[in-house]
């Protein structure tokens, strides 16, 4: 019992939330994708939320609706994102007002932090597709800004 509570004392001087999961180790890749966001800690939901599955960009990902809050995340990412990106992820956080969304995507590349950027865009196809767009700014491999870009993520129901 003792050695327990040495251990939780570590932890919680640690500054370590109990809730975060480890960070992804990341993959030889040179491409950024969508993911998480910079300096904070990771962002997971539970699978068993998943109300629908839509594909995006190769991946599987689920949509968690709650009143007029929306969330993607990764149920199965494709294999592109091996290392970088788990089941569970957040991918999207935002709002719906039936005919668009509105948030917040995540964005990582090897090698450094994930970042957040804003997005928003239409629900298309009687609901079975969402367009969002953002701009966002790539970053060199050193982390330092590259250009800013206007970045299109597309969810089609499954």
């Amino acid at each position: 019992m003792k050695i327990l509570k040495i251990a939780v004392s570590i932890l919680l001087t640690s500054g370590i939330a109990f809730s975060q999961r480890p960070a992804a180790n990341p993959v030889e890749i040179g491409e950024e994708f969508c993911g998480n966001s910079e300096g904070e800690e990771l962002e997971f939901r539970e699978l068993s939320s998943v109300k629908s599955y839509w594909n995006h960009n190769g991946s599987i990902v689920g949509l968690i609706p709650e009143g007029r809050n929306r969330t993607f995340i990764y149920v199965k990412p494709r294999s592109g994102l091996q290392g970088l990106v788990e089941p569970g992820m957040v991918l999207f956080t935002g709002t719906s007002n039936n005919s668009s969304y509105n948030g917040v995507a995540r964005r990582f590349r090897k090698g450094l932090p994930p970042i957040k950027y804003n997005v928003s865009g239409p629900i298309n196809k009687g609901g079975s597709q969402v367009v969002l767009t953002g701009e966002v700014t790539t970053r060199n491999a050193d982390g330092s800004p590259n250009k800013t870009i206007l970045d299109t993520l597309v969810f089609d129901l499954k």
